[in-house]
Parts: C-alpha cells; sequence; structure tokens
C-alpha cells in the first residue's frame, strides 16, 4: 500500500497548527488576565495612596500649628514679648503626637503574596517600593523620635510641675524648668524637622499618583 506522505504532511500542519493556535490563544488569555489583575492592584494603590495625601495634608497643618505652639512657649522662655492668653493651650497643644497612619492594605497583599512582578513596568514598580519602603519608614522615624521626645522629656516634667492659677490658665513659672525648655527648643527643631518630611512625602505621593494614572491610561 503506498503511503500518501501528502496527506500525513498536512495532517500534521494542521495538528502543529493547532497546538501553536491553542498554545497563542492560552498565552493571550492569561495576558489579559495578568493586564486585568495589574490594573486592579494599581488602582487599589492608587485609592491608597490618594486617602495618604490627604491625611499627610492634614498632619503638615496640625504640626504647623503645633509649631507655632512651640513658638510662643520658647519665645516666652526667651523673654520676648507674648501674648500670655495663649500659653496654657499651647502647652497642651505642643504635648500632641498624630502619627501618619499609612493606607497600605494593596502595597502589603502584593507583598505578602510575593507578586510585586504583577506589576510590569519596572520603573513604576521600583517608586513603589521606593515609597512604601523608604518614604514611609523615614516618616515613621521622625514620628517616634518627636513621640519619644515628649513622652520621655515634656510630659513628665509638665505633669509634675504645672499648677493651675485659674480653671484654664496655669503657673508660667512652670517654664523657668531648665529641663522642660531645653525640652521645648528641641522639640521645635525635631517637629519642623518632621514637617519638611512630611511635605516631601506628600510631593512623593503625589507624584506617585500621577505616574499611575499616566502609566494606566496607556
Amino acid at each position: 500500500m503506498k503511503i500518501n506522505w501528502k496527506d500525513h504532511l498536512v495532517n500534521l500542519i494542521v495538528v502543529i497548527l493547532g497546538i501553536s493556535v491553542a498554545y497563542w490563544l492560552n498565552n493571550w488569555s492569561e495576558s489579559k488576565k495578568q493586564a486585568k489583575l495589574e490594573r486592579v492592584y494599581l488602582e487599589g494603590i492608587k485609592k491608597d495612596l490618594g486617602e495618604d495625601f490627604e491625611e499627610l495634608h492634614y498632619l503638615i497643618d496640625f504640626t504647623e500649628k503645633q509649631i507655632k505652639s512651640l513658638d510662643r512657649i520658647t519665645a516666652f522662655i526667651a523673654k520676648r514679648p507674648v501674648v500670655e492668653d495663649s500659653l496654657t493651650n499651647d502647652l497642651f497643644q505642643a504635648q500632641y503626637n498624630l502619627p501618619f497612619t499609612p493606607q497600605n492594605t494593596t502595597y502589603q497583599s502584593l507583598m505578602s503574596s510575593g507578586k510585586m512582578d504583577m506589576i510590569k513596568d519596572f520603573d513604576l514598580r521600583y517608586k513603589v517600593i521606593e515609597l512604601y519602603n523608604q518614604g514611609h519608614v523615614s516618616l515613621e522615624i521622625w514620628d517616634d523620635t518627636c513621640a519619644d521626645q515628649i513622652d520621655d522629656f515634656v510630659k513628665p516634667i509638665v505633669f509634675k510641675e504645672m499648677t493651675f492659677t485659674a480653671p484654664n490658665r496655669i503657673d508660667f513659672s512652670l517654664f523657668q524648668n531648665r529641663q522642660l525648655s531645653n525640652s521645648f527648643f528641641a522639640l521645635r527643631f525635631l517637629q519642623s524637622q518632621r514637617v519638611q518630611n512630611l511635605k516631601r512625602m506628600t510631593q512623593a505621593t503625589d507624584s506617585l499618583i500621577q505616574t499611575i494614572d499616566i502609566y494606566l491610561a496607556d
């Protein structure tokens, strides 16, 4: 019996084409699935960053008010003219510490699942990691430093030495305590550095939001 090599060749080509098309369709489907998942993650990160952006602005405003309170306190300590009616409120304002609490659920989900490479663009992936791993850690360090200054040096002396002369007024001789006055000057410096760091983080957050927007629009 004569073998029809032509038919065998045609059948072989059909099989190869079928396998190739199936493989291509599978890759295409998987690629679309990955692209869709990447968009979901990036939109989640963008949403988290938007909330962070709002909180950072609030913290900047709050910290700048603290610095103004510290300015009046340190001016009084240095015997410069100050409206004394505000000093009691300034004393309590200066002792508040509001740390930055990032919204990082999406980022943590990516990290814990080992899916950071889900963000295909290397530069974008690097910027995301840099902001969360370096920027947020830097803010946390400044938050902790200011909190330690307040909790370890300011509050203990204030609660020990403070005397009220009226319901909303304290005895200002409290500020003559050298350790407390030095602590306020140190806190003024630390808070001024912290607010600069908050502003840098606000700019970095806004820049990353815009970068994600451009990437998703392509």
